[in-house]
């Protein structure tokens, strides 16, 4: 699953008006230049009184506040999704873009909350199936974000005949599924990361796994130093985040020389001796041997996917997390 994003993250990146975003200081985006906060007071707690550009400033800069430095918000910051979204539908003072936008956040929310903090609000069924659908209905399909969008409404639906502990599904509906997302990955970094981390932990007698060591190996004769990832403000550690990942996808497979060099790869990389979730790595990397014995009980016909790091405690933090911010999402208790 994960949290991973290829939206560009400053007005200065290409796309950047096809997110829902203005140049216009007025409006209060998120200042993700700022190493200490992405909430500026400049707006009430509540969003109250917003519509529009500044009704969706309001709630980015809860969003990326909450999933990246105040964990501990993330169930409020839903609850302020829920009232902010009710609001503006009945008004009809947002467009569909932003609105969209505010669905498919409040969906990245969930999914934080469902890896990170594992909770499941009520513990039934995580508002993200509903909210990705929502956003494609809504976001136009020419804009920028909407093959994003798609592309993680189609990671979610794609796993869950075969993880599901019901029937959601028919595993044929699902292979169509991976099969797209497969095609989506070719030469796209973005779409690589979701493709490898809904098909690496499914069930070996699939083929999926197979085909995501197939699918990396690919990725690595490509880029092999890489070249076709990048970093960016609002994803700081998305690269050696990506190594850790896939490092655990070899891990998954069997292959602990090819895991120990992505491993190493991502705590090597420049700037990462500040990165928060670094420690989380290195244990990891230190327990592989329990790790890939845990991986190989699965066997032929069992599912390691929620064991996996891109559904772990570090699953958005990985590559979200700013080195100026410390403390790791936690289990919420109700």
């Amino acid at each position: 699953m994960g949290c991973g994003s290829d939206e560009p993250s400053v007005v200065t990146e290409a796309g950047w008006e096809f997110t829902g975003y203005t140049a216009n200081p007025d409006h209060h985006f998120p200042d993700f230049a700022d190493p200490t906060s992405r909430w500026d007071g400049h707006f009430a707690a509540d969003c109250a009184g917003t519509t529009g550009a500044e009704a969706f400033a309001c709630t980015e800069q809860h969003f990326w506040q909450a999933l990246t430095f105040d964990h501990a918000s993330r169930r409020e910051v839903s609850a302020l999704y829920d009232a902010t979204i009710a609001r503006l539908e009945a008004s009809g003072e947002i467009d569909s873009l932003r609105l969209g936008m505010m669905y498919f956040r409040r969906g990245h929310l969930a999914t934080a909350l469902s890896t990170e903090n594992r909770y499941i609000e009520g513990g039934g069924v995580p508002s993200f199936f509903a909210d990705f659908d929502r956003a494609l209905e809504l976001v136009p399909s020419d804009s920028f974000v909407h093959p994003m969008i798609d592309s993680f409404d189609l990671s979610i639906d794609a796993v869950l005949p075969y993880v599901a502990p019901i029937e959601l599904g028919s595993r044929e509906e699902a292979d169509a599924k991976l099969t797209l997302l497969r095609e989506m990955s070719r030469g796209d970094a973005a779409g690589l990361f979701l493709f490898v981390t809904s098909a690496a932990g499914l069930p070996l007698e699939s083929g999926w796994p197979e085909q995501a060591r197939e699918a990396l190996d690919e990725y690595e004769a490509l880029c092999p130093n890489h070249e076709c990832a990048t970093t960016t403000s609002r994803a700081p550690f998305a690269v050696p985040g990506s190594d850790w990942v896939f490092a655990d996808v070899y891990a998954r497979l069997g292959d602990r020389e090819r895991a120990i060099a992505l491993y190493d790869r991502a705590l090597a990389y420049p700037g990462t001796e500040n990165w928060p979730a670094r420690e989380g790595l290195v244990a990891e990397r230190a327990a592989l041997d329990e790790r890939m014995a845990d991986y190989a009980e699965a066997g032929e016909t069992e599912s390691p996917f929620m064991a996996m790091s891109s559904n772990g405690p570090f699953a958005c933090v990985m590559c979200h997390q700013p080195a100026s911010s410390r403390g790791l999402p936690a289990p919420f208790e109700d």
